[in-house]
């Protein structure tokens, strides 16, 4: 193997980590989703969220970050990390809330990585209960279901109001023994005309749903 510069091991990996992407609203079940699938994995998994990134600032910071600068600044910094994770051979598991202005950011940074894309659905009424019970919010109000799956498209689809963490973790992983011959972020690539993608023969298992 060749001598990778920005490796302190040196060698280049043998292979391109893969990345799971776990998309939804906040609170519709990607932490207790992304940690039930570390359990359920035989192989080592990252898994860092970009809540625990926010954490780096105290709160104070994000009170006062009226225009969503900074904020904006910590979510680069967390993809490009995802990013070089799965560049260095890891395996990462990430929760995302992709809304459709974020959609282009998201397949022209991901592109050349193996990602599986998971649409992580719950009834807003449940979000909304469980969001009421969280005490770690540094922000309020959840995103409405659509726009974070207004896409339309992906290599699974789950719902946590009536399906277990060990069983979607199991879906999951068996997407990842089989994944599908072209993903959901290649769909997308592919199907986007006039800057808008196409949501037609995407691959997504409804019946996991």
């Amino acid at each position: 193997m060749d001598f990778h510069p920005g490796s302190l091991l040196g060698p280049v990996p043998e292979r391109v980590g893969r990345l799971v992407f776990l998309n939804g609203t906040p609170s519709s079940g990607k932490t207790t989703v992304a940690k039930a699938l570390q359990e359920e994995l035989a192989e080592p998994f990252f898994h860092h969220s970009l809540d625990e990134l926010r954490g780096g600032y105290q709160g104070r910071y994000w009170r006062q970050d009226y225009g969503g600068v900074l904020f904006r600044r910590v979510l680069d910094g967390y993809l490009h990390m995802l990013r070089s994770l799965t560049l260095l051979g890891h395996d990462v598991i990430s929760e995302a809330v992709i809304t459709p202005q974020m959609l282009d950011h998201y397949l022209a940074l991901f592109e050349g990585i193996p990602v599986l894309f998971v649409g992580i659905r719950c009834p807003l009424e449940e979000v909304e209960r469980r969001e009421r019970g969280r005490p770690d919010r540094m922000t309020s109000a959840p995103q409405l279901d659509e726009p974070v799956h207004t896409h339309g498209c992906y290599d699974l689809e789950v719902d946590t109001s009536v399906q277990k963490p060990a069983d979607v973790a199991k879906l999951i992983i068996a997407a990842l023994m089989e994944p599908p011959v072209v993903s959901a972020f290649d769909q997308l690539r592919r199907g986007k005309t006039g800057g808008q993608p196409v949501q037609a023969d995407c691959p997504r298992d409804l019946n996991a749903r």
